[in-house]
């Protein structure tokens, strides 16, 4: 049972697999964020759009 815990406290062999895991999926996360970012203002901006026009075809209210 030693044997086994020094053999695995030992292994290194996929700790350079993990980090390159690590470091690509860093770099989708932020890719993600930023389109989702991009997406969120597209949207809102296409909102913005939406009720310009439909103020502009409905009458004023009187005060």
């Amino acid at each position: 049972m030693l044997n086994l815990a020094r053999k695995l406290l030992n292994d290194e062999a996929g700790f350079l697999m993990s980090a390159e895991l690590i470091l690509i999926s860093t770099v989708l996360v932020l890719g993600m964020v930023v389109g989702l970012t991009e997406v969120s203002h597209a949207i809102n901006n296409e909102l913005f759009d939406v009720a310009n026009r439909l103020r502009q075809r409905q009458p004023e209210l009187p005060l």
